[in-house]
């Protein structure tokens, strides 16, 4: 029996960490949207936030939420925006 406690054990520590991996990733996406909504209040919507220049519209029919370029994320590295 205690090698099912181990199996066990080891699922319920999984699923812990991937509930808070996951709750950590929502609540990144909820303050990029969050951000997208303030920049169009502010009238900087579609703008990228290094360059200036504006956001293709396919990378916002992608990621509706970018802050960046896909010249300038590429730049910042492979965080999403």
């Amino acid at each position: 029996m205690s090698r099912y406690k181990q199996i066990l054990e080891s699922k319920v520590a999984e699923i812990r960490w991937n509930t808070t991996a996951l709750a950590g990733l929502g609540a990144s996406l909820l303050r990029r949207i969050e951000e997208a909504l303030l920049r169009i209040d502010h009238g900087t919507f579609g703008l990228c936030l290094d360059c200036g220049m504006p956001l293709s519209t396919a990378r916002l029919e992608a990621v509706p939420w970018a802050s960046y370029c896909i010249r300038c994320q590429d730049l910042r590295g492979s965080s999403p925006d």
